[in-house]
């Protein structure tokens, strides 16, 4: 009983309870960023007729989003709990770059597909 006491009343369980409330309001706070995101996208996007070309580029664009909000989320709920994320940014930002030359004909083509869908330059 002396045990339980002592827990319930640490100082050290009060701010981990609270450190985790807080992560998880970030975390839902994330996703709704997402879905309102999407839903914004789709709005202005499907105006009009839905066809393939609409389709593909909601597809890239929501992924896009998707990957930043939750990056950006996870890097903020990692802070909260006092992990630092300068080293895991500096990492991801070196292989983003290192991606990005291995992959220049890729992006290049994938960045000449967009464009190519939004000025709808086959019709």
């Amino acid at each position: 009983m002396n045990f339980i006491t002592k827990i319930s009343e640490s100082e050290a369980l009060r701010i981990l309870i609270k450190k985790i409330a807080l992560a998880a309001f970030v975390l839902f706070m994330g996703t709704i960023i997402v879905n309102l995101l999407i839903k914004w996208l789709k709005k202005i996007l499907y105006r009009g007729a839905h066809n393939q070309k609409k389709r593909t580029l909601f597809t890239v664009l929501s992924s896009l989003v998707k990957y930043v909000i939750y990056f950006i989320t996870i890097m903020t709920v990692l802070e909260i709990f006092g992990i630092s994320t300068r080293s895991i940014v500096a990492v991801a930002s070196v292989v983003s770059v290192a991606l990005g030359f291995g992959a220049q004909a890729l992006v290049k083509d994938i960045i000449s597909g967009l464009v190519i869908l939004t000025e709808n330059q086959f019709n």
